[in-house]
């Protein structure tokens, strides 16, 4: 899905017409029409960081697709991840032994 389908998601989600979308992106609408008209002609950041704010959502979503309310993981754990990922293979082992060892059974 590119971008152009994730703004429509989330238009549709909100039940906006094209020309409401455009109003509140305060772009023309021919030029949102041309996103679905002409292949090479795709929204600007601009434009992509004003759909996130009036759909209340962050890039990350718009991007991935993942809302922060669908996602299983706390911020807590994928700051755990970042650090996890970073570390070379043996310190991951001991990392995933020590965790192992940690938890009560």
């Amino acid at each position: 899905m590119d971008i152009r389908d994730r703004i429509e998601f989330y238009r549709n989600k909100r039940g906006w017409s094209r020309l409401k979308l455009a109003e509140m992106l305060e772009i023309s609408y021919t030029a949102l029409k041309n996103w679905y008209n002409e292949k090479q002609c795709q929204p600007s950041l601009r434009t992509i960081q004003k759909a996130c704010a009036v759909f209340d959502i962050t890039m990350t979503e718009m991007f991935s697709g993942v809302s922060s309310e669908e996602s299983e993981l706390s911020i807590e754990q994928r700051a755990l991840l970042e650090v996890y990922d970073k570390l070379s293979p043996r310190n991951k082992k001991v990392v995933m032994a020590l965790a192992k060892g940690l938890v009560e059974e």
